[in-house]
């Protein structure tokens, strides 16, 4: 196992900065998931990591050695591509085979035999090995690919976006299979991914990246529950969560948040959360509510607001509720079996201890900070 270090690292293409500054530590043997939108830097971050692009500034290390300009084929560390990257003109076999052939004399023909047969029990895919690529599915591809990489028995796994292609059912599986395998267990992974569900199944730990900036590295727990700001808590959750600007205002001696665009509505402020918002000291504020807090029953809420149904989904097991108050928009996720029309007025609980309170400038958390 080992432990790979970015230090201050920056690379820019031309005029646009793909990572900036980055500066982040893996722990030994751990599962870290980079997460973020297309274009925040993930790829980029992992061809840095392997060699393949070097740095603008900034060093990387490996287990304390300094490998930023190491070649990748001496840096011990493998990646899977996202788009699979096979030789078509080879069969499964040989593309496994590959990166042990590559070294020249390391390997017998028999210890190569060996190592890509045990690849492919491990990932199900024996059945395949005299099969050329295109004769496999997606899916297939995939577990192809991944036992290309993990033929090696690196010190790092690189795994770039492996399930994007993919249909649900197939992500599912190949997702619990992560979970199993023991090769991904010996060694630290770096995981690459744009869905967040991924992020929160598979990570040790969550790297969240935007615009090439770390905005948070920390547990599944803590990303979800505690963003450090409305950029981490904007990326995981579906639907994502609501966002109201809101003047901070004091009612019967009560601090409530009016909705900037909606007056004729306000949220009563939890006792915990006062002093938070006192010490913030600002009029303003970004109040966050995920989908998920917000229900149509009353048991375990302690206050509400009324709504207009505007479009109900039923999606499995759980139903999208889009309601307007006002002007204002707010997305729940109440139960699929809820009977209930567009047009109707109905009554959406919520508890203020779930809030999340969001600086008007920084966007950084309050309730962290204060």
């Amino acid at each position: 196992m080992a432990v790979l270090r970015f230090e201050d690292v920056t690379k820019k293409f031309g005029k646009v900065t793909a990572v900036n500054h980055m500066s982040f530590e893996t722990k030994d043997g751990e599962f870290l998931v980079i997460l973020g939108p297309s274009g925040a830097g993930k790829t980029t971050t992992l061809k840095i990591a392997c060699g393949l692009v070097n740095p603008t500034e900034g060093k990387v290390y490996l287990d304390g050695e300094d490998i930023t300009k190491v070649p990748p084929y001496k840096r011990d560390i493998s990646m899977t591509f996202e788009n699979y990257s096979l030789y078509p003109h080879m069969t499964v076999f040989d593309n496994m085979a590959y990166p042990l052939r590559a070294v020249k004399g390391e390997f017998t023909e028999d210890e190569i035999k060996n190592r890509v047969v045990e690849i492919a029990r491990m990932l199900h895919i024996e059945e395949l090995l005299d099969r050329f690529p295109a004769e496999a599915s997606g899916g297939q591809k995939q577990r192809i690919a991944l036992g290309r990489t993990m033929v090696r028995k690196p010190k790092i796994y690189l795994l770039d976006e492996p399930l994007a292609h993919l249909d649900a059912k197939i992500r599912v599986e190949l997702r619990e299979e992560f979970h199993r395998l023991e090769a991904l267990k010996l060694a630290t992974t770096i995981y690459v991914t744009h869905d967040y569900t991924e992020a929160l199944s598979l990570g040790d730990r969550i790297m969240i990246l935007n615009e090439g900036v770390v905005q948070q590295l920390d547990t599944p727990e803590e990303i979800f529950y505690r963003p450090v700001n409305l950029e981490v808590a904007r990326q995981v959750g579906q639907p994502a969560i609501n966002t109201i600007e809101c003047d901070i205002k004091e009612k019967n001696g009560r601090l409530i948040l009016v909705p900037v665009d909606e007056a004729s509505v306000s949220f009563p402020v939890s006792n915990s959360d006062k002093e938070k918002i006192k010490n913030y000291g600002k009029s303003k504020l970004i109040l966050g509510i995920r989908p998920k807090d917000i229900s149509i029953d009353d048991s375990k809420n302690k206050e509400s607001i009324e709504v207009t149904v505007d479009v109900f989904q039923p999606l499995g097991s759980e139903g999208v509720l889009t309601s307007n108050a006002g002007d204002l928009q707010l997305i729940a996720l109440i139960p699929p079996e809820t009977k209930i029309d567009h047009g109707q007025s109905v009554k959406l609980y919520y508890n203020p201890e779930d809030f999340y309170l969001f600086d008007i400038d920084t966007k950084e958390n309050i309730k962290l900070k204060y």
